[in-house]
């Protein structure tokens, strides 16, 4: 039982997790567009269709979505583990160069 409500609570807080980086990337992309471009092919064909605010809520409202998903299927090991390699993307290849941009222009 104890271990259940744990894992209940590694899910919560990893969903938490994952779209406050949902967040901060489409905040960051929107921010830094005009400047650095985008570097996802996918979402920068998105971009030059369907433009810079529709495309970034499309792919970070089905980012969400699919987070969501996941978060349904309770409080299960693959659970966490799908959750934890998001954040752990998300952080990789939206957090770091984001941050490492934005410092950049801090320190010119």
């Amino acid at each position: 039982m104890e271990t259940r409500a744990a894992t209940s609570f590694q899910v919560h807080g990893l969903l938490v997790i994952n779209l406050l980086l949902q967040a901060f990337d489409g905040i960051a992309t929107y921010m830094g567009f005009a400047v650095w471009g985008e570097g996802n092919p996918l979402l920068r064909a998105a971009i030059a269709q369907l433009g810079l605010g529709l495309a970034l809520v499309l792919a970070k409202a089905s980012g969400c979505v699919l987070l969501f998903l996941i978060w349904c299927l309770g409080a299960s090991r693959f659970a966490v583990v799908a959750m934890s390699v998001c954040a752990l993307a998300l952080c990789g290849l939206s957090v770091v160069p984001w941050l490492d941009c934005f410092w950049a222009e801090l320190t010119v």
